[in-house]
């Protein structure tokens, strides 16, 4: 499952009043990946940015921009009735895609289209006129793809296939700023987000501080965050956790699993929103930031070899435990790969014996729908030739009659069960990969404090020093500087 995309301000007019700047980019590369929990997820980022940022300028550059054309799917499941030619569906096998739909964006005061023009042309004019004590924040909600190494090793997908890479970013983040004083930080939850950690160290320079910002999933990771499903009950990628964080609640109202508030001053910072969302999402996301990602990058290779000594504000290591508990894991063990394994093997297991029982129930279906199909067609031919005179006749005509015949078959309700059964599975098989995928984090987590540890013991090293830069960066609260 895939998911989902955020940026600029080349419209915006520039102006004597300070003020922060947030651009928001989003959508997917066409209509049929342009699913709507990415709508959905712009609105709701651009909501909490403007609480958080009161008198920042927030210009939102979506899909198509004004064009009326449909630029949004979504989905619903479709009744299970002849008016939704639903039993005709379920036979000629497009039941699922029964349950889609197409629109305009619902988005006010969009600014323009999520093109590679208006985005690097956007951060090319926003990112110089940036303010002494203003921030500029970045939001990417829809889609990447890996690229090659020249190009940053990621990209963005773009509305109508355009393509922004690492590379494109570095260069104008490195001509256009941040300038000094000011600050540029990004949240990007696309797949593949990781590798735009390098904005903050173009050309393999040490950073400064002066950019950070919060990455999905690594880079060769896949995240979640943009189904079609229009239930939010599904919505578990970055930007839900993340942003619920920084505005105090969930998306639907709902408190918090728990206060974000690690130091305990009243408000959530960003990196405190990226640290709840690495406990609390139930997602396959492996979220970083872009110290995390130097801690990572930086480290030398023995370091699984030797011992550390544990730092007394290591900030990873409270995250370690509640999360191993979360799972019923003793963190205490080491290596805590030890203790993780036994778990993964079952529900490794587990997820093999689910795919085994999806394979049974496609089979099964596929073989009942083909004598159901092949008596349709014998009955009705033209059914086989959809958008032709002879179809639409068919659909005038012989509709009714044709879904009796489906309906009545004996076939017809062991088809429709095998259907379903495997979309149950499917979603089963979903939960068990998020609860893989927490093992994963939980291991992610004991790395970091690991290398938090080590470097924390050569507090003189520069890589130690560019550390803290990032992190302070990330931990600044909105509107601060």
């Amino acid at each position: 499952m895939r998911r989902l995309l955020p940026f600029l301000c080349c419209l915006l007019p520039l102006s004597a009043v300070a003020a922060d700047r947030v651009w928001i980019v989003g959508g997917g590369p066409e209509l049929e990946h342009s699913q709507v929990q990415i709508e959905r997820n712009v609105a709701f980022a651009r909501r909490v940015m403007a609480e958080r940022l009161p008198r920042a300028r927030i210009g939102t550059w979506f899909t198509d921009g004004d064009d009326p054309r449909p630029d949004v799917k979504e989905w619903r499941r479709p009744d299970e009735a002849d008016a939704a030619l639903q039993p005709l569906a379920r036979v000629l096998d497009t039941y699922m895609l029964n349950g889609n739909g197409y629109r305009n964006h619902r988005l006010a005061d969009v600014d323009g289209p999520a093109s590679r023009r208006a985005v690097l042309e956007a951060l090319a004019r926003g990112l110089p006129a940036l303010g002494a004590g203003e921030e500029g924040w970045l939001v990417y909600a829809g889609h990447g793809s890996p690229a090659a190494r020249a190009e940053g090793g990621s990209r963005l997908d773009l509305w109508d296939h355009e393509r922004v890479t690492v590379a494109d970013l570095q260069g104008v983040v490195a001509r256009a700023g941040p300038p000094p004083g000011s600050r540029f930080r990004f949240v990007m939850t696309q797949c593949h987000a990781g590798a735009f950690a390098r904005l903050a160290w173009p050309d393999g320079r040490p950073p400064d501080g002066r950019v950070c910002g919060f990455m999905a999933v690594s880079e060769d990771g896949l995240a979640e965050g943009c189904t079609a499903d229009l239930d939010a009950g599904n919505y578990r990628g970055y930007s839900t956790y993340f942003f619920a964080a920084l505005s105090g609640r969930a998306r639907d109202g709902a408190p918090l699993a728990f206060d974000p508030d690690g130091n305990g001053d009243g408000r959530v910072d960003p990196y405190e929103a990226h640290l709840y969302t690495l406990v609390a999402a139930r997602s396959t996301d492996i979220p970083r930031s872009t110290s995390e990602q130097w801690l990572l990058d930086q480290a030398p290779w023995y370091l699984p070899l030797v011992p550390v000594t544990p730092a007394p504000d290591n900030p990873f290591r409270p995250l370690v435990i509640e999360l191993a508990r979360t799972l019923g894991i003793d963190p205490a063990v080491r290596p805590l790969r030890r203790a993780i394994h036994p778990r993964r093997l079952a529900w490794s297991a587990r997820l093999k014996v689910l795919s085994d029982r999806q394979d049974r129930h496609r089979a099964a279906a596929a073989g009942a729908r083909g004598v159901i199909a092949r008596e349709l067609v014998a009955r009705f031919p033209q059914v086989r030739w959809p958008h032709t005179l002879g179809y639409a006749r068919f659909l005038r005509e012989d509709l009714a009659e044709a879904q009796a015949l489906v309906r009545s078959h004996p076939l017809y309700v062991p088809m429709r069960e095998d259907q379903d059964a495997y979309w149950r599975l499917d979603g089963a098989r979903l939960e068990l990969e998020r609860q893989l995928a927490l093992l994963d984090r939980l291991q992610h987590l004991d790395a970091l404090a690991r290398r938090f540890d080590h470097f924390a013991a050569r507090p003189d090293a520069p890589a130690w020093a560019a550390y803290t830069r990032l992190n302070a960066c990330e931990r600044t609260p909105l509107g601060d500087y």
